[in-house]
């Protein structure tokens, strides 16, 4: 699958960005109806994406121009990870508190279709966390419910969480295909610090609620 990044930017990056990425993928990629592409290639993609632009990169010691001392320790570092979302994933800086909003999507078609103003949507924009860093499981947001449509017609409001889909938790395997029905039940969750300020002992707890 191809993959873009959405990433936050200077606004005087965006132009780059569309031109980086459209060029990166004719450049680099063969036609994919005949090659398949690699977990490798994807990951190589993602990392020289993050560190052309990523506005956060000095941040992450990982995305320096000289971490890598040759292509090997390069290739191993990618190839420690098991697949390009988690590289992705460790590569924004402090997801929970500073970047909440950097996404990877694997449909680049549809995302350009998005771009052009063709879109089905039920009006709740959200984002996803993990319960922690070795954990699959996956908890939502809500971080935007457009007007004059479903979403806000149930009354699902800004900062609203769930961590279910139809009853279902939702993984890294799943939520793609949970969250891709043209109509579904949210689980809601509360969240709970446990009266401290570390956020090691937090924890997304489900509730009785659904929409």
């Amino acid at each position: 699958m191809q993959k873009k990044i959405i990433a936050p930017m200077k606004i005087l990056k965006v132009a780059l960005i569309a031109l980086f990425t459209s060029t990166l993928l004719v450049s680099c990629f063969e036609d994919q109806d005949d090659n398949a592409i690699s977990a490798s290639e994807i990951s190589d993609f993602v990392w020289k994406g993050m560190n052309a632009f990523y506005l956060y990169k000095d941040f992450k010691p990982d995305l320096a121009n000289d971490r890598f001392s040759s292509n090997e320790e390069y290739a191993s570092y990618l190839n420690s990870y098991s697949g390009p979302e988690d590289l992705f994933d460790d590569l924004i800086y402090q997801r929970q508190t500073v970047d909440r909003f950097s996404v990877l999507v694997d449909d680049y078609i549809a995302l350009e279709q998005l771009f052009s103003g063709v879109t089905k949507n039920n009006g709740m924009e959200f984002g996803l966390f993990r319960f922690s860093s070795s954990s699959s499981n996956l908890y939502g947001y809500v971080r935007y419910i457009l007007p004059n449509t479903d979403a806000q017609a149930k009354g699902l409001m800004r900062g609203d969480l769930f961590n279910a889909v139809n009853g279902t938790q939702l993984t890294v395997d799943n939520w793609r295909s949970l969250l891709g029905q043209d109509s579904y039940t949210i689980n809601l969750a509360t969240y709970n610090d446990n009266g401290t300020a570390t956020v090691a002992d937090d924890s997304v707890e489900p509730t009785s609620e659904s929409v």
